[in-house]
């Protein structure tokens, strides 16, 4: 998972809204100054590996009040941090109070700022983290939000991140108000603007035939008599229970061990959909406790055994100082070294035989901190270490801003020199994690596949998708983009598996960005409607057919686990199969 954003339950956010707005309401304690830039950039500050360059413009939005305006041009960052532009807040911000956020934009040609509220300090935690999306048109974009934590003076931060690769991104009248305790989000509708997303039916088409040859291949039922001869016209039924490839979630192991509805109504989402899950912060090197094996972790794979659900291991190392245990980052070298290895072998005896895979490093390429310190030799010699414990369990580079084009693509090109060294140096690496984070408008599907073939191409991987979440407001443009976005990976030759970043809006780290797919009153948005048919309906074979004269039927099936029940009329039978692409269904069943 990605350090850029955290999870951020407590948030209530408006939906997407158009048309006109309710009046702004007055008498909100304003918290950032010099939001006209009528004194210039007074206390903005422009910062990032990117750093904007500002003018001021005389030509602001129609009939406002103010008439500076501030002009950014765009250049295509890497990442979306990498062009910040915002002030510190100067005063205290109580916990459960409602914050407006309102700015004019617009952008020639088309760029993308993100609005965000966050912690003045590390790990900048961030409230607030939305897309907008401004086109040639001045606009007024709004949001609001409760807060889910009391801020002091300083300790809090307005920013926008610029992107986009070429042109302008012009600012004004910047407002964000602390309306209190007592504010009301009803009188509070938001608009971020939404680009439209254009379905490629032609290439889903062609993805969906891919689909038909990669993930299916003929199952053969012979049905014989007593003596051994073939039974024609009997009734076979085939039916499948599981998936060989990998359908799977981030899960909280607490809400797969709550007794409650809510635990009950989770554990019938992971049993229904998927065959693979993460546990989201667990099995992070930081989230270590005294108890958290014996009361979470051991007790919830439990579960996951008996119900055949596989676990993936996330992650061993993160290798950045706020994402390791407080005081590595300030060890001697070598007694630093020694912590690394001694965590590595304790978590990897302590899971083995519960993982089928471990992310043993996640984000190299940002959360460099500690491979700096130990030396780039220490980072494969984690995957040696860990493949020394464990080597059954698959091990995996983990990495963010793979199927995007942000920044060039440079973030990805560094993440598949990170995984080739790897391979270079003789370290073992089985797998390539491509998280997919995804935003609306996402990565058109003709696109992802291009980057794919690029990645497995280059590194000589195969590919899963480890953390998949889709930010979007409209419900509808969600379940579109999901389906697609599932379709292209399930299409791709590389792909083993699709791994979503949480389910419920309860436990989501992205729910008030909409990145969740079931509602906290579990009704289900349309992306898990989606998932839903996809997985237990068009990618699933379940048929009902009758013996030909050889006593045979021969049927294109998805390649996973099947219950094949035959009926004679006078004599039945039930027998369990695998059917994979290495060793499809040949079944002989007496009757």
């Amino acid at each position: 998972m990605s350090a850029f954003a955290t999870s951020l339950y407590a948030l209530t956010f408006l939906g997407l809204t158009s048309g006109a707005f309710s009046p702004m309401p007055q008498g909100g304690s304003s918290l950032v100054a010099n939001g006209d830039f009528a004194n210039g950039l007074t206390v903005w500050v422009s910062e990032g590996s990117n750093k904007p360059s500002a003018t001021l413009e005389r030509t602001g939005p129609p009939g406002f009040p103010a008439s500076v305006a501030l002009r950014y041009k765009l250049t295509d960052a890497q990442n979306a941090w990498d062009t910040q532009f915002g002030q510190v807040v100067t005063k205290s911000v109580g916990k459960g109070d409602v914050v407006s956020v309102s700015l004019w934009l617009k952008s020639d040609p088309k760029g993308q700022a993100t609005l965000i509220y966050e912690l003045a300090e590390a790990p900048h935690s961030k409230i607030l983290q939305e897309d907008v999306f401004p086109d040639k048109v001045w606009r007024e974009y709004r949001i609001a939000f409760k807060t889910d934590r009391a801020y002091e003076p300083g300790k809090s931060q307005f920013k926008l991140f610029l992107t986009g690769k070429s042109g302008n991104l012009s600012i004004a009248g910047v407002k964000v108000e602390n309306l209190g305790p007592t504010g009301d989000l009803s009188r509070l509708p938001s608009f971020v603007g939404s680009p439209s997303y254009e379905r490629q039916t032609e290439t889903i088409a062609a993805a969906k035939k891919r689909i038909a040859s990669l993930r299916k291949g003929p199952a053969t039922v012979t049905v014989l008599n007593a003596a051994g001869k073939p039974v024609p016209n009997a009734t076979v039924k085939l039916t499948q229970t599981g998936h060989e490839f990998r359908f799977g979630t981030a899960v909280v192991p607490t809400l797969i061990l709550n007794q409650g509805p809510d635990g009950q109504r989770y554990r019938d989402v992971l049993k229904r959909c998927f065959n693979t899950v993460t546990f989201e912060n667990q099995l992070k090197w930081r989230m270590e406790s005294p108890t958290i094996f014996a009361k979470e972790v051991l007790p919830a794979s439990d579960w996951l055994a008996k119900n055949g659900i596989r676990l993936r291991g996330h992650t061993l190392v993160w290798g950045s100082r706020q994402n390791l245990p407080d005081g590595i980052m300030d060890l001697p070298v070598e007694e630093a070294r020694k912590k690394l290895r001694d965590h590595v072998r304790d978590y990897t005896s302590k899971m083995k035989g519960r993982v089928y895979l471990w992310d043993v490093v996640n984000e190299a390429v940002t959360e460099e901190e500690l491979w700096q310190k130990l030396g780039w030799e220490e980072f494969a010699n984690t995957y040696r270490l860990a493949r020394q414990i464990d080597p059954k369990a698959m091990l995996c580079y983990n990495d963010f801003n793979i199927c995007s084009d942000a920044g060039n693509g440079r973030h990805r090109a560094r993440a598949i020199e990170i995984a080739t060294n790897l391979k270079k140096s003789g370290a073992p690496v089985d797998i390539f994690g491509d998280q997919a984070h995804m935003g609306f408008p996402g990565t058109p599907p003709t696109r992802l596949t291009q980057i794919w073939d690029e990645v497995a191409t280059k590194t000589g991987l195969p590919l899963e998708i480890t953390e998949f979440d889709f930010t979007c407001r409209d419900d509808n443009l969600h379940g579109e983009y999901v389906e697609d976005f599932m379709t292209m990976a399930f299409a791709h030759p590389k792909m083993q598996g699709i791994i979503l970043w949480g389910f419920w809006e309860n436990a989501h780290w992205l729910a008030n960005r909409k990145g969740h797919f079931v509602n906290a009153d579990w009704s289900w948005r349309p992306g898990m409607k989606v998932l839903d048919r996809l997985i237990n309906k068009e990618w699933k074979t379940n048929v009902t057919l009758k013996t030909n004269a050889k006593g045979q039927v021969v049927v294109p099936a998805f390649y996973g686990d099947y219950v094949v029940e035959v009926s004679t009329g006078r004599a039945k039978a039930k027998i369990k199969a695998r059917h994979s692409k290495s060793a499809k269904l040949v079944a002989q069943v007496r009757s």
